[in-house]
């Protein structure tokens, strides 16, 4: 579907942003060029978490096939006393959070 105006558009940043940003563009037709300063993409950090509201748009880009293999849907997060490890409290994530929120 080509837009009534197309635009040739320039994103600096291939990280998650700069990439999810390309994507919805360039399924609206304008014409894409990401530019990425890192000679290669790498793990940039221990982990991300994701939301529901941005799997969603992951999942509508078709790309869910591509991430299930290489995430990690975790059951809970645990709140530790930082000086004795106690638990201080629990939030359950998966799976209640797909079945409240319709995506994990």
């Amino acid at each position: 579907m080509a837009p009534v105006h197309q635009l040739d558009i320039i994103i600096v940043g291939a990280g998650l942003a700069g990439l999810g940003a390309a994507i919805g563009l360039a399924r609206k037709g304008h014409k894409v060029t990401v530019l990425e300063g890192a000679p290669s993409l790498t793990e940039g950090g221990s982990g991300i978490q994701v939301p529901p509201n941005a799997t969603r748009v992951i999942n509508s880009y078709g790309l869910t096939p591509k991430f299930l293999p290489e995430v990690m849907l975790p059951e809970a997060m645990h709140f530790l006393r930082f000086d004795t490890g106690i638990t201080l409290g629990e939030i359950p994530l998966n799976p209640k959070v797909a079945q409240v929120y319709g995506s994990p």
